[in-house]
Order: C-alpha cells, then sequence, then structure tokens
C-alpha cells in the first residue's frame, strides 16, 4: 500500500495482527452492509436478499430475524431520520423502508441503477456508487432524479463521509479517494493507494480503517499525521467488505465467513475537521445526543435545523469559549449552524438514539 504524502512511511505494526474478535452475528448469507439505529444493528443479507435485524448490544452472537426480504442483491444501507435506504446491486435501484412501519416493506425510490453499491447521505442528497461514476439524487423530493457527480472509476464501493469531505472505496481501482463535496470544482484526490480491493472503510477519530477484501485483512493509518503509519489491525479474515464504527467497537461483514464480528477500538479527536475545518463537533453520530464543540477561536452563536430546514434551536452563547457543549433531543439528521469569531462552519449531525 502506497500513502499518497510528500513523505511516505511504511512501517507495520504487528501488536494488533492476532488480536481476538467477536462474532456478532453468525449463519448470515454473504452479508455486506451495516446500519445502526438505538439498539438495533441492521445487516444487508447479499445472498439471501433480504436485510436482517439483531440486538448488538445484548448476548452475542445475537440470533438474526428478517426485517425486510424479497430484495434483489442487497448491498448497502443508509438510516436517513426513520428511513432505511438500501441499494440493490442485481435489482439495480434503490429502495428505502420506514423503520416505524409496523409491517415494513421496501419501496422504489430510484431504479435503472447499473451495479450500485455504497449510499451516504449530505445535506438533502443521497450519493451513491455505481458501476464507473458517484452519483446523486435531492431524497425530499417526491420524484427525484439522478444527476451524476464524477465519473470515470473502476467499481466504487463503500462510501462515508467526514465533515464535507465524501471518501471512496474504489474496489476495482485498488484505491480510497476523496472529494470535497463543498469545493466549487469537484475532484477526485488520492488518499491510499495499491489497495488490494479496497472495499470497507471507516474512520475512528483520525484513523482510517480500510479492507483489503483479497487481502483477508483490515489496516489503518492516521491520514492527518505529518509521518502516516499504516497499522495492520487484523488479518486471516473471510473476504471482509464492510466497515461500521459505533460506539467503541469496530464492526466487519465477513462475507465469505457468513457473520459480522467485532473489534474493540479506542476512541480518538477528529483532527481532520479540526484541521481543515476550523472546528471539530463529536462523537457524531450521538447515541444520546449530546454533543461537545472545540474550535480554535471563541464560539459565539450555533443553530439547528432538522432535515426539513426548519429551526430547532438557536443559542447566543453568553461568555464566548472555544468548547461547548448541547444536546438535541430528537432522533435524526440535523444541520448546525455554528459561528465563531472568525468563521462561519456548517455540519451535518446525526442523534441515534
Amino acid at each position: 500500500m502506497k500513502l499518497i504524502y510528500n513523505v511516505i512511511l511504511f512501517t507495520f505494526l504487528s501488536f494488533q495482527i492476532n488480536a481476538q474478535t467477536t462474532d456478532v452475528a453468525v449463519g448470515l448469507s454473504s452479508p455486506n452492509g451495516l446500519a445502526v439505529k438505538g439498539n438495533q444493528m441492521y445487516i444487508a443479507e447479499y445472498g439471501g436478499d433480504k436485510i436482517s435485524v439483531i440486538d448488538y448490544t445484548g448476548a452475542l452472537p445475537a440470533a438474526a430475524t428478517d426485517f425486510v426480504t424479497g430484495l434483489n442483491g442487497p448491498s448497502d444501507l443508509l438510516i436517513v431520520g426513520d428511513f432505511l435506504y438500501v441499494t440493490e446491486f442485481d435489482g439495480g435501484k434503490i429502495s428505502k423502508i420506514d423503520l416505524t412501519a409496523t409491517s415494513p416493506t421496501a419501496t422504489t425510490v430510484m431504479s435503472g441503477l447499473a451495479a450500485v453499491t455504497g449510499i451516504e447521505v449530505y445535506g438533502n442528497h443521497i450519493y451513491f456508487a455505481e458501476a464507473d461514476k458517484i452519483s446523486r439524487f435531492d431524497y425530499s423530493l417526491s420524484s427525484p432524479t439522478k444527476s451524476t457527480v464524477l465519473s470515470g472509476f473502476f467499481f466504487p464501493s463503500q462510501l462515508l463521509m467526514n465533515g464535507d469531505t465524501l471518501y471512496v472505496a474504489e474496489g476495482s481501482g485498488d484505491r480510497i479517494f476523496k472529494v470535497d463535496l463543498s469545493a466549487g470544482t469537484l475532484t477526485a484526490v488520492n488518499v491510499v493507494t495499491n489497495v488490494w480491493t479496497a472495499s470497507g472503510i471507516a474512520f475512528n477519530g483520525e484513523d482510517l480503517y480500510y479492507c483489503e477484501s483479497m487481502a483477508d485483512s483490515i489496516t489503518k493509518v492516521d491520514i492527518w499525521s505529518s509521518s502516516p503509519v499504516e497499522s495492520s489491525v487484523l488479518t486471516s479474515l473471510n473476504r471482509p467488505t464492510r466497515l461500521l464504527v459505533t460506539g467503541n467497537d469496530l464492526y466487519i461483514s465477513e462475507t465469505d465467513g457468513n457473520k459480522v464480528s467485532k473489534l474493540p477500538v479506542s476512541f480518538a479527536s477528529n483532527k481532520k475537521i479540526e484541521k481543515e475545518n476550523t472546528l471539530l463537533v463529536y462523537p457524531n453520530p450521538s447515541n444520546d445526543g449530546a454533543f461537545h464543540v472545540r474550535a480554535t477561536s471563541n464560539l459565539t452563536q450555533y443553530a439547528i435545523y432538522n432535515i426539513s430546514g426548519e429551526l430547532v434551536i438557536e443559542k447566543t452563547i453568553s461568555e464566548p469559549s472555544n468548547e461547548i457543549d448541547f444536546k438535541v433531543e430528537a432522533a435524526g439528521v440535523y444541520m448546525i449552524h455554528l459561528i465563531g469569531d472568525n468563521f462561519s462552519e456548517k455540519r451535518k449531525i446525526i442523534v441515534d438514539n
């Protein structure tokens, strides 16, 4: 693997290579995408044409139950408010499921897609990976249409937002790249190259974890360090394809192992947002609605809006400080507008209680 830096440091640490994973769910059928809401973990079972659900906070391995069946090669999952979006690779479409429904069913949102996999949300748009491109649509519309964001790729897989930046694991391109969605001109910038079938990615603070599915391994790197170090985290897995960090654990879909496993990881503050975007908002997602903000200069006011653009909270900080705490009671996706002495920044935040 080669990192795109002026100084390239290849240092492989061995202390975690044989770290012990814990089985979270077994007996699955080619698990892929993962999504969490409350105590529930939703699992896309590609081979079973269904989404299953477990209580991942209870006794493990947890018994998986069918949530929605009759799908067509479900690949990746995304929760936006009370809706679960699923990309159906074999069906060439994106569907959504109302998580509050007594009898949940999948409703087609967009069809006619090519090899659709990874899916993420930024503002009012859902971004998704197709065979050779990244596309998007406005999910707030009743009849959304697709537009191409960037093209010329080789089977991009998992997508992951970090601040305003979209990270993409490009499976057949053997790399991970990023796109600053707030920029006037969108450009794919290499982050890691020579990755043997890049599939899953996840952030834990400043550490980027990524799967090399054909190498049955997971590696991490602090991509914001001036002297980046690659650390081998796990080997001898059974085709890891998707990653998810929630709480203090890294969850892994092992597609050929027909299971989801996990590995404890320690939390580290997100230097990326602090360095590139002036401030840090964490934890994000938040399981209890409580957030902490740290900025490089004093914060003076903030406002929080729901996904419909309605103002939820507005506050002027009587004693300006570079660190504040706030809480949002209701679960959902929000946009927070933070204003300080030298900046005005917006961030997507997620309450997942």
